[in-house]
């Protein structure tokens, strides 16, 4: 063994001077010679190549730590530090330093995965909420008060706000409604442009919504007394300005009778409302909820359109969902081939050319007793560059399927007369679905159309 060193206590102590020394030695090296703007370059430009988030810690700590002036200079590139903020896997102490450090930049606050917050932790993110630029949120019924007494606060920069209500204690009855206060921010929140609530909604007169160019709500209580109609829904849409993208799930009220005194509590419009800057549409409810909206809507210019109806049964109801594209697909083709010598409303050209520019999904999810193929028996109208897909389940024989045109028929299913719209190309074969698309249907019928 190597013999013990005998040495004095003080001999292994660093002297001021000498620390003075190696930081003058350390500026003699060249890649310590590197001004201050490019240092900082550099170190963005470092931590914006890790994609995860560890890494990124790893990388803008080590930074910080190489030498004395690398250091400074780290503490005083406030936009490094603003990236290390995270509240999915670092304690609420690091958050706190990591926003000390970036102060005063914009920051975003929160969750993504939504787990419901202390009461503590909110009103210590609600203590930033000048600076904060996107929230996301998960609360509970003991933290709804702290919350809604601080969204009533200025909020000068906030851009998104994603609020959902997480219960601990899961009920299916006696769920508590959630609105949020009239004076959002104090009606102070000029950059606010994404709103998304999940178990809770909104006051519709809520000036803060003017400024908003996304709204998305879902999971409300259906059935609840103050949950919005169809009608509603649509007031609310063409009220503000800005808005471009509007998705619904889950969020209509359902009315149990037509008798139902809430369900003629909203004015009917007396005309079509136009959603002239919507560009982006999901609907996910009722059949009878998605006929009502499209019925009374002009078909936005819209690069993405998404249906969804549950209970959806042949009828009435059905067939107005159909022929809300069915019409638009007609007209295309009357006008292209000038079959139609009368002249086209203008309501109806806005939808043509919204339907002919869109990506459209409808999901049809079959209410109790009804088969599948008895959804499609009353189709007219489609586009032509379309595929109709039905889920391969064990009562629909591969011999069940054909072209809806009346060609290539298989055996054992009476044809469809030709289609009116063009006989080259014809339409497209109604086709089974494969084993990834029938797990994630999940037991619904798919109708994609798409240009």
């Amino acid at each position: 063994m190597p013999a013990l060193l005998r040495t004095h206590p003080n001999t292994t102590l660093t002297k001021p001077r000498d620390i003075t020394a190696c930081r003058l030695q350390n500026r003699l090296l060249p890649a310590l010679q590197l001004c201050p703007d490019l240092l900082e370059y550099l170190f963005l430009l470092g931590a914006s190549l890790e994609t995860e988030d560890y890494h990124r810690r790893r990388a803008v700590l080590a930074y910080s730590q190489v030498c004395h002036d690398w250091r400074t200079t780290a503490l005083a590139t406030k936009s490094l530090w603003v990236q290390l903020t995270d509240f999915d896997d670092m304690s609420w102490r690091w958050n706190e330093e990591m926003l000390r450090r970036s102060h005063p930049l914009p920051v975003e606050v929160g969750s993504c995965t939504f787990p419901p917050r202390k009461t503590n932790s909110i009103s210590s993110e609600m203590g930033y909420l000048g600076r904060i630029r996107t929230y996301w949120l998960g609360f509970a019924d003991e933290t709804w008060d702290i919350l809604e007494k601080k969204l009533q606060e200025p909020a000068e920069n906030f851009e998104c706000l994603s609020l959902a209500y997480t219960p601990l204690r899961a009920s299916k009855t006696n769920r508590p409604w959630y609105i949020l206060p009239r004076n959002l921010f104090d009606n102070r929140a000029p950059q606010l442009r994404r709103l998304k609530l999940e178990g809770c909604t909104l006051d519709f007169g809520t000036p803060a919504l003017r400024s908003l160019t996304s709204l998305t709500v879902i999971n409300l209580d259906t059935t609840h007394k103050l949950a919005p109609s169809t009608f509603d829904w649509i007031a609310l849409v063409s009220m503000p300005p800005f808005i471009t993208d509007f998705f619904l799930r889950d969020a209509i009220f359902t009315a149990t009778s037509p008798s139902d005194p809430h369900a003629q509590f909203s004015t009917i419009p007396s005309s079509k409302t136009r959603l002239s800057r919507l560009t982006s549409l999901h609907l996910e409810a009722n059949i009878s909820d998605v006929a009502a909206f499209l019925k009374f809507i002009i078909l936005p210019a819209a690069r993405d359109l998404s249906l969804t109806c549950s209970d959806a049964l042949p009828g009435a109801e059905m067939e107005g969902i159909l022929e809300a594209f069915g019409d638009v697909a007609a007209l295309s083709v009357a006008l292209a081939e000038r079959l139609d010598s009368s002249p086209i409303r203008m309501e109806d050209q806005a939808q043509m050319v919204a339907f002919l520019g869109a990506l459209v999904e409808v999901i049809l999810k079959p209410g109790d007793g009804c088969c599948p193929l008895d959804l499609l028996q009353n189709f007219k109208f489609i586009r032509r560059d379309c595929t109709l897909g039905l889920l391969d389940s064990e009562d629909l024989d591969s011999t069940n399927f054909c072209r809806i045109d009346g060609i290539d028929d298989k055996p054992g299913r009476r044809s469809r007369a030709p289609s009116q719209l063009t006989d080259d190309p014809p339409l497209p074969i109604l086709k089974r679905c494969s084993q990834s698309a029938r797990e994630v249907s999940n037991g619904r019928v798919q109708l994609l159309l798409w240009k």
